[in-house]
């Protein structure tokens, strides 16, 4: 009985033991079953995010060229209002610039037409003057012979004058001479005949 129990419990622990063998192997293969699922999963994870990463890179980068060409439409677009703006602006302003200086050309152009009619007007004014300043300088001159001539003539005529005043002077002082010896000889003459008269009154008495 006892011997029948020791094999009873031998065989028991021989059951045990192989129970635990096997558990032990079932655990191993399964903690390597485990571990190459582990590493399976990771790599399947791993390339699933990946691919995921890839994905949503490839989206965010699509995103991002559509965003970016959004953009540069958004930019052209502004770029080209902008521009045409900038057109309307300088072309308004060009305009308002030509006017003002076909404005001022045209008043430039009017103040020279009268400018240089003013100036053909002294031009000729100028003429004139010389003109009547050749004519007043002959004049001048003329009037100067004029006057060198009447000098001439009233220095001959003075001349003239002093020849004559003398002639006359001469023919006075000459005749004064005679009057005073026709006058002389007259009292002498009268006396003369006073006494005559004297004389034959006395006879007479």
């Amino acid at each position: 009985m006892a011997k029948i129990q020791a094999q009873h419990t031998i065989e028991i622990e021989n059951i045990q033991q192989e129970h635990q063998n096997t558990l032990r192997d079932v655990k191993l293969r399964v903690e390597v079953e485990k571990e190459h699922w582990l590493e399976n999963q990771k790599q399947k994870q791993d390339a699933a995010l990946l691919a995921k990463e890839r994905e949503i890179r490839s989206n965010l980068k699509e995103d991002r060229n559509k965003e970016i060409e959004m953009v540069i439409n958004k930019l052209e677009e502004q770029a080209a209002l902008q521009k045409e703006e900038s057109q309307a602006n300088l072309d308004c302003r060009m305009k308002r610039l030509r006017d003002k200086y076909e404005s001022q050309i045209s008043d430039l152009e009017h103040l020279n037409n009268t400018t240089q009619g003013k100036l053909n007007a002294m031009k000729e004014r100028v003429t004139d003057l010389e003109a009547d300043n050749i004519r007043l300088r002959g004049n001048i001159k003329s009037i100067e012979r004029q006057f060198e001539d009447i000098e001439n003539v009233n220095n001959r005529l003075k001349s003239e004058r002093d020849k004559v005043e003398e002639v006359i002077r001469q023919e006075f002082s000459e005749r004064l001479v005679r009057l005073e010896e026709e006058n002389k000889n007259l009292q002498i003459r009268i006396s003369g005949v006073q006494d005559e008269t004297q004389a034959g009154s006395g006879t007479l008495g």
